[in-house]
């Protein structure tokens, strides 16, 4: 019985995989490092380093026998220096949640016990103490910097590597094999710079399975099961290990199990009952120690409702943990997110989610290990030959390890792939239950948890061993005389070697001249980052995909900057003084009004050389003939095209107190173009922008759009209201939390559409709309969504907070 629950699990997984090596030969995951997924078809500069890497590797395992002759004190010893080297070489500055980490273990360790008390963030994480601390234990004795916990990591990495080693050997594998595998695994020499749960969790999950499998008997199962409670301090996920340990325990001594006593089964039920009451008892006195009264712990079905958010197809979303009610989402919440969409809905998503995880390839060490796009100064402890190399991933060196990383990790895929397959065929012969039941129950979990591709970086010893046996499965296949093009493979392999070497050279190469012909571009993001960055302004990259075009193209987005130019006098606008006004849109960053902002932000695009400046509405504050004439006149010295959208802002008459779009007096800013609907027309795209700004589209200005909707060309729509998709409700509850309305346009609002909206609405999110992204603005906080699932809505916050987006237009 328990061999046909295995086949089918085994086939199942063998299945899953293969699907997900199929179809990534076609869709590439990405990681933006602006911290948001996307997928974009893989190119053949991909296929061919994958290919290298998987030639490369197979060859390795086939001359294994040259690994072994080497020492191995010498193989730790190039672990070692190779780990020394990039700690000290790349001396990243913690970031994001590790940075916290680094201070809990470092002010422990120094005996400050009350910063730990102090800090908001290890106070919402027990678990993250719980690394402080153990990170905080091997450092004692050492100096109390991040560098020493980098040392640590080191350590943790190569204990780990010659774990795996004998794991390997256990199961008839090199043991040097895996460890020179483990310590030539870029992804994980990257990751020596995220001190973090990884790592330890690493280490403590492959010496328990270890344990487990070298004893195979109740001692060894205790051991196993007190190591992976250790881990569970750390994190949840050492329970992925726990349960396929047991279970196959179980299984395998059955017949034994059978035999006991009721008083010996109690008894070892109590027994791990007590090991499991004193690993929670210290969890309780690290709590009672590091915890102040009233701290609390996020619930975990945040992060299960989080990971099945649609705009990220569940990757952490930062712009909901902004808003007060997110903060005690529970299960019912996740329930019912999920049970609100259609099956097809769901499908999409959780096909892309988990086509995401299990073939980005990098577990986004570009993040993790490489930090930040910025400069040396706020990037990295202190300056090294490497540091100027390393401040944005789009330079060559970090570029090119990030390739090789993901061949890396796509090689040891397919040979997994190809060890299933061989575990399937001969189940009786090769019990892998304990490697295999882990990430099958991982996949099972990430379909529905937040999602990042590092949530399977535990299973890396896994993916090795399995992979030795798919190669050793591959090289039996070549043995076979019968199979004509295998044994000529195996006759020519010295051949293939060459071969391989030529290729990987000449893909740098084509590193090489890719990037001379992206000099240009990669000058103009590096200038409006390095200017917007002097001015104390915040530039984010949003990505457009149209296919089949030319060139790429470069625009700034702004909008509700709300300029109220110094020469207008007191005016009661908004029922406010001048002076309060000008409060509210004077930004925090760098202490310009707005009006002086607009002028930073049109000498960036002058600098730049963008092909245009799109303005999203709102940019004066009221339609007062002042605004204008300073508006119009900052605009004049523009060098490139721009785009006015018409805000409620824009077309608000104080006298009257109400809106009036028809105000002559911005004809003067629109110039030739028509208030209601204009655009400009790029040859392979079209930038348009329609008057929204009473939260309608009127009848006249529907034609206009249909007059360009049937051009038949893309179109990057502007619109000052945002539009809604019903798929996507966390847009309108975060809308409705801050502004008690909708403020939005779309279907399932209180504010209903008349006819004209509605066909405009439909029209606009039509499948076969040529509308292939949205601009918004209105609601004064940054947010992406798919509207229709596929068509990308980048909603920018106020300028006024010298926030701006750089929309860049690729192929």
């Amino acid at each position: 019985m328990e061999s046909i629950i295995d086949k089918k699990l085994y086939k199942l997984w063998y299945v899953i995989t293969f699907i997900l090596l199929a179809v990534s030969f076609i869709w590439t995951a990405k990681y933006h490092m602006d911290d948001y997924p996307y997928f974009e078809k893989t190119n053949g500069f991909q296929i061919i380093l994958y290919v290298c890497v998987l030639i490369l590797y197979y060859l390795l395992y086939r001359h294994i026998k040259y690994i072994e002759k080497i020492p191995y004190p010498v193989l730790v010893c190039f672990l070692v220096f190779i780990g020394g080297l990039y700690i000290f070489l790349l001396p990243l500055d913690p970031i994001s949640d590790p940075k916290y980490v680094v201070e809990g273990a470092i002010n422990i360790a120094s005996g400050d016990f009350q910063s730990v008390l102090e800090s908001d963030y290890l106070q919402s994480v027990q678990k993250n103490i719980n690394v402080s601390l153990l990170y905080a234990f091997f450092i004692i004795l050492l100096p109390k910097s991040v560098l020493s916990l980098r040392v640590v990591n080191l350590l943790f990495l190569t204990l780990t590597a010659i774990i795996v080693g004998k794991i390997s050997k256990l199961y008839g594998y090199s043991e040097k094999g895996a460890f020179f595998f483990m310590g030539t695994f870029i992804p994980l020499i990257a990751y020596l710079n995220q001190v973090y749960f990884d790592i330890p969790l690493l280490l403590l999950s492959s010496f328990a399975i270890y344990i487990y499998i070298k004893r195979k008997d109740y001692f060894g199962l205790l051991i196993a099961l007190v190591i992976l409670g250790f881990a569970v301090l750390l994190r949840v996920v050492g329970f992925v290990f726990i349960f396929p340990i047991i279970i196959d325990y179980v299984i395998t001594k059955k017949e034994i199990l059978l035999t006991y006593k009721r008083q010996t089964f109690i008894r070892s039920i109590c027994i791990i009952a007590l090991l499991f009451l004193i690993i929670f008892g210290v969890n309780k006195g690290i709590h009672f120690i590091f915890r102040s009264t009233n701290a609390s712990d996020e619930s975990i079905w945040k992060l299960f409702w989080m990971g099945i958010n649609e705009p990220e197809f569940g990757m952490m979303h930062n712009e909901y943990l902004l808003v007060p009610q997110y903060s005690t989402i529970g299960f019912d919440d996740f329930l019912k997110t999920l049970c609100s969409r259609s099956f097809f809905q769901n499908i999409r998503l959780f096909s892309r989610k988990i086509l995401w995880i299990w073939t980005q390839g990098t577990y986004q060490f570009q993040r993790y290990g490489f930090g930040y796009d910025g400069d040396s100064s706020s990037k990295f402890i202190y300056d090294t030959l490497l540091t100027n190399h390393f401040l944005n991933t789009s330079q060559k060196l970090p570029k090119l390890l990030i390739h090789l990383g993901r061949a890396q990790y796509m090689s040891l895929f397919t040979f997994m792939f190809l060890g299933v397959r061989k575990s399937y065929k001969k189940i009786d012969v090769l019990n892998v239950r304990a490697l295999l039941y882990p990430m099958v129950l991982t996949f099972l979990v990430l379909i529905f948890y937040e999602m990042k591709s590092r949530y399977i970086f535990h299973l890396i010893p896994i993916m090795l061993i399995l992979s030795f046996i798919g190669q050793e499965h591959l090289a039996d296949s070549i043995k076979k005389p019968g199979n004509f093009i295998l044994h000529r493979f195996k006759k020519y392999i010295v051949f293939f070697l060459i071969i391989d070497l030529i290729i990987g050279l000449s893909s740098y190469a084509v590193i090489e001249i890719y990037e001379k012909q992206n000099q240009e571009h990669l000058s103009i993001i590096n200038t409006a980052h390095s200017l917007a960055t002097d001015y104390g302004l915040d530039l984010q990259v949003r990505e457009i995909t149209i296919p089949n075009i030319n060139r790429e193209y470069d625009f700034i987005y702004i909008s509700d900057l709300h300029v109220y130019a110094s020469s207008v006098s007191e005016i009661p606008s908004w029922g406010m003084t001048k002076d309060t006004r000008l409060g509210m849109f004077t930004c925090v960053r760098n202490g310009m009004q707005s009006a002086e902002q607009l002028k930073t932000w049109i000498a960036i695009t002058n600098n730049m050389k963008a092909d245009g400046l799109l303005l999203g509405g709102d940019i004066i504050d009221f339609g007062d003939d002042q605004n204008i004439n300073w508006v119009q006149n900052q605009l004049s010295i523009l060098e490139v095209p721009y785009v006015y959208t018409l805000g409620n802002h824009d077309s608000y008459d104080y006298v009257t107190n109400s809106q009036n779009p028809d105000n002559g007096d911005l004809d003067k800013i629109f110039l030739d173009a028509d208030k209601d609907c204009s655009y400009i027309d790029y040859g392979e795209f079209i930038v348009c922008q329609i008057n929204s700004s009473l939260n309608c589209v009127s009848a006249d200005t529907l034609e206009k759009f249909k007059s360009v909707y049937y051009i038949g060309k893309p179109i990057i729509l502007i619109s000052h209201v945002p539009l809604y998709s019903e798929d996507d409700s966390m847009l309108k509850d975060r809308v409705e939390t801050i502004y008690n309305n909708d403020r939005l346009i779309g279907n399932g609002l209180d504010n209903v559409m008349d006819s004209d909206t509605q066909e405009f609405y439909e029209l606009t999110t039509a499948d076969n709309s040529p509308v292939i992204a949205v601009l918004g603005g209105h609601i004064h906080f940054q947010y992406d969504s798919m509207l229709n699932g596929w068509i990308p809505e980048y909603i920018n916050s106020s300028a006024a907070d010298g926030q701006g987006y750089l929309i860049r237009v690729k192929q």
